[in-house]
């Protein structure tokens, strides 16, 4: 599974740091995320994401 993360958070303006205080995951599970090093990924984390980025939930994974 690969994720979008770093490339919406880029898009934002947002720093790894600011998107863990706002979206209240935390930063290394999105840095992983962003790297692409998890195999899994709790749709609760998934979602507190995308709200804070204020896209889709659907807009974070990638083909």
């Amino acid at each position: 599974m690969r994720f979008a993360v770093r490339e919406m958070r880029e898009l934002t303006g947002m720093t790894l740091e600011e998107l863990s205080e706002k979206s209240g995951v935390p930063a290394d599970t999105i840095f992983m995320m962003e790297t692409n090093s998890v195999d899994r990924c709790n749709s609760k984390e998934i979602c507190s994401i995308a709200k804070a980025l204020e896209v889709s939930a659907d807009s974070l994974f990638l083909d």
